[in-house]
């Protein structure tokens, strides 16, 4: 039975894709009525992290990360402005970047930017690999809908890349000042893929000289991954930044994905949804996240 269901999602996703191989939707979309109180949408993007195509779970991901990036597109009407990808996508293998890219483009709308931030995974002294597939240097920030994206990438020269150089909290103060310089309220998404030290399920990984910069930013909205963790309460913090912490897409039955909003109410709305093998529906777990971000900026001044 698990050789039939492995093999019934590819021949779902070819369904999927005209002759021309651009994709199309699967029936149906959300009540896009959902969210009206909070505002009308300016940027919406999809949220993973911790893919890891080639290690065990290679096989499920293959299928699970399109169906993602497909139910992602329907749930919003097909309006996903940018795939966002935390991290860990790899397991050192520069083919994971082609994979990730093509798949990425294949179920995706025309055009939709993917911003992925390096992992521990991506492999130490590799960081020419991800500057050479991706076109930005290893520390950069992408822009989307007037919305800036910043990437940090860990590494140590002790050789350890859990950890991020001393020169990181300086790049990341000198984005986030730019950014922010002319006092508009909208969140700046930091990806870093270990959770900061002193927020969310943090406990290890060297992110603890970000925390000061990030706590003079309320701005920031950090996005991570790494722990592998269910979505929880604990998922995300609020201190004098944000940040939220995405579980994993890899795993032997259940992978996991978010869909992030912002409004021009200036709200924050993240909704966590699930897929799995042989069932080409994402399921969408309860208790949304709301955040009215504008009034948490307003808190600070």
């Amino acid at each position: 039975m698990k050789i039939k269901i492995l093999l019934l999602l590819p021949i779902l996703f070819l369904t999927a894709c005209s002759a021309e191989g651009k994709t199309k939707m699967l029936d149906g979309t959300e009540n896009l009525e959902t969210y009206k109180e909070y505002g009308n949408t300016l940027l919406t993007f999809s949220l993973f992290s911790d893919i890891h195509f080639h290690n065990v779970n290679d096989a499920t991901v293959k299928q699970t990360y399109p169906l993602a990036l497909l139910e992602a597109r329907r749930l919003t009407g097909d309006r996903i402005d940018a795939v966002v990808v935390t991290g860990d996508f790899s397991e050192g293998y520069i083919e994971d970047y082609d994979t990730l890219i093509n798949t990425t483009k294949t179920y995706s709308k025309e055009n939709t930017p993917l911003i992925a931030s390096y992992g521990n995974h991506e492999g130490n002294n590799k960081q020419n690999q991800y500057v050479d597939k991706f076109g930005v240097e290893k520390n950069n920030v992408r822009t989307v809908n007037g919305f800036s994206f910043i990437s940090l990438t860990p590494y140590n020269s002790s050789g350890n890349s859990d950890f991020y150089t001393m020169d990181q909290p300086d790049y990341l103060d000198e984005q986030l000042s730019n950014i922010t310089a002319d006092g508009n309220k909208k969140p700046v998404f930091t990806l870093v893929h270990h959770p900061i030290q002193g927020a969310t399920n943090a406990v290890e990984a060297g992110t603890y000289k970000l925390k000061p910069i990030l706590d003079q930013y309320s701005n920031a909205f950090v996005l991570s991954g790494h722990d592998h963790s269910p979505f929880s309460d604990k998922s995300l913090y609020k201190g004098k930044f944000y940040a939220f912490e995405t579980a994993a897409m890899t795993d032997k039955t259940t992978s996991y994905f978010a869909i992030v909003r912002y409004t021009d109410k200036g709200y924050i709305i993240i909704e966590k949804y699930t897929v799995t093998l042989g069932n080409n529906k994402a399921h969408h777990l309860e208790s949304d996240i709301v955040i009215n971000f504008n009034e948490f900026i307003d808190s600070f001044k």
